[in-house]
């Protein structure tokens, strides 16, 4: 099975990038708790809410990084993974859901939010609002074209 050895590197590869996206959550929240506290001191709703946000980057990085580490080590669950992500209708319920798009632009927006934050309360609720929307009307989405299909 050659395909499910090239599966085995895509997992370590994604190993990789949850340790790098790990490191640079960890980084935020020191960066949020050392730096930004002393810089916006009336800003300490959004300190914590950016700093918490981050702390569940990591602890969902830390999770995922589990499933794939005890997929690298049993066949079966690597087997069973592999099938689940080669799926062809799988595939095609994400693509009409909008799965990768939508979270790309939910993580932008997010992103543009924290930054907003400091600004302008206003725009970071609303941007926040509008990133949870996507995601909810995404998932919702996917369990429509899931029994539809």
């Amino acid at each position: 099975m050659k395909s499910l050895e090239s599966y085995k590197k895509e997992l370590e590869n994604r190993i990789g990038v949850l340790v790098v996206v790990c490191v640079l959550a960890l980084l935020a929240v020191l960066f949020g708790n050392f730096y930004l506290k002393d810089i916006f001191p009336t800003k300490d709703v959004v300190n914590y809410y950016v700093m918490g946000f981050f702390f569940g980057v990591e602890v969902a990085c830390l999770v995922q990084m589990g499933v794939y580490f005890k997929a690298l080590k049993d066949e079966n669950t690597l087997k069973k993974m592999y099938t689940e992500e080669n799926d062809e209708r799988e595939i095609f319920i994400r693509m009409k859901s909008g799965y990768t798009v939508v979270k790309l632009f939910s993580g932008l927006i997010l992103s543009a939010s924290f930054v907003f934050a400091y600004i302008s309360f206003e725009v970071f609720v609303a941007l926040t609002i509008v990133a949870i929307s996507q995601i909810i009307i995404s998932f919702l989405l996917r369990k429509y074209w899931s029994k539809k299909i």
